[in-house]
């Protein structure tokens, strides 16, 4: 993994959108500036170019994609729902927390802008004066993340956890938003983040990317994350519009958070003992105080979970961002 400063490539021309003849993946047009575009500007990863390897063509990075089950034709479009409810289910409404699927009217809420934090490899300066940039390495563009890959071998425990983001196009009646791309990243089940914190420093899991399907679906298998210190259970991610600008160093569409709903959490720790130090760090977090999503408690924030623990469990979330 390298450590050095990230290169000094600038933005691309906002009009400017990659062509088939060059084989990179359609994407949409640059958003227009929302209200937290500030924090954007500073979450937004920027990266170094890399050779071909991991710009292996759309068709095959869509071929890697989870699959994740089709909605049920009484729901909205973009609802995702577990095809049986098994022994222990979980099931979190979206309703709730506005999260997980839009009105059938077309309209839709864009997603806060946030932090990347210190833990983003994206090639921005990170925890310990690291300035370390996973976007280049040609392994990290897989649909399961749980393993760690290149130099690094290891594995990530914990309970099986499908996460989907749909995203969609605030500004033109939630269409789907195909051919970008999503890098998730999160903590472990003892809340602790791969490169930066030990005795996992030697460990790149729980960090990958995807490319969005027609659907605008970008899916990743991975584990129950565990409460990292005093946050709310998260999960971060950052949309770039083509991998070319995922590696290059063009700074990410939209930065955000994904949280993880009160119930779900509760019977995750509570029910498997490996997640058992995480049950006084969770009733001491809250998500109004959360430095993330405190502001609103994070009502666009909460992904909608269903499943099991023994057969694992599903979280999605509708990823809104203004595209004009």
């Amino acid at each position: 993994m390298s450590t050095s400063a990230p290169g000094t490539s600038s933005q691309r021309d906002p009009d400017s959108s990659p062509s088939a003849a060059s084989g990179a993946c359609p994407g949409p047009a640059a958003p227009a500036l929302g209200r937290r575009a500030s924090l954007r500007r500073l979450a937004g990863g920027t990266a170094a170019l890399i050779g071909a390897g991991w710009l292996a063509g759309c068709d095959k990075m869509r071929g890697d994609a989870v699959n994740v089950p089709a909605p049920a034709a009484s729901r909205p479009p973009d609802s995702v729902t577990q095809a049986s409810a098994p022994a222990r289910h979980i099931s979190h409404a979206a309703s709730e927390a506005s999260a997980g699927t839009s009105p059938s009217d077309g309209s839709c809420s864009p997603l806060p802008a946030e932090q990347a934090g210190l833990f983003a490899a994206d090639g921005s300066a990170g925890a310990h004066g690291k300035h370390l940039n996973i976007l280049k390495e040609p392994g990290l563009l897989r649909a399961d993340i749980r393993s760690s890959f290149g130099q690094f071998s290891g594995r990530a425990d914990g309970v099986p956890l499908t996460v989907s983001l749909k995203l969609v196009n605030t500004a033109n009646r939630c269409a789907s938003l195909r051919g970008l791309v999503v890098y998730l990243w999160h903590c472990d089940r003892d809340g602790r983040f791969s490169l930066y914190q030990d005795p996992i420093t030697q460990q790149n899991y729980l960090r990958g990317t995807q490319v969005s399907d027609e659907a605008g679906l970008a899916s990743f298998k991975t584990i129950f994350p565990g409460c990292h210190q005093t946050r709310w259970p998260h999960m971060l991610f950052e949309v770039f519009r083509s991998p070319e600008e995922a590696t290059s160093g063009a700074r990410a569409l939209w930065v955000s958070q994904l949280a993880l709903p009160q119930d779900a959490c509760k019977a995750v720790y509570a029910g498997e003992k490996s997640y058992a130090d995480n049950v006084a760090k969770l009733a001491a977090a809250s998500l109004t105080t959360d430095e993330a999503f405190k502001d609103d408690g994070g009502v666009h924030q909460v992904a909608t979970v269903t499943g099991s623990l023994a057969d694992g469990l599903l979280a999605t979330l509708e990823a809104g961002i203004a595209l004009r």
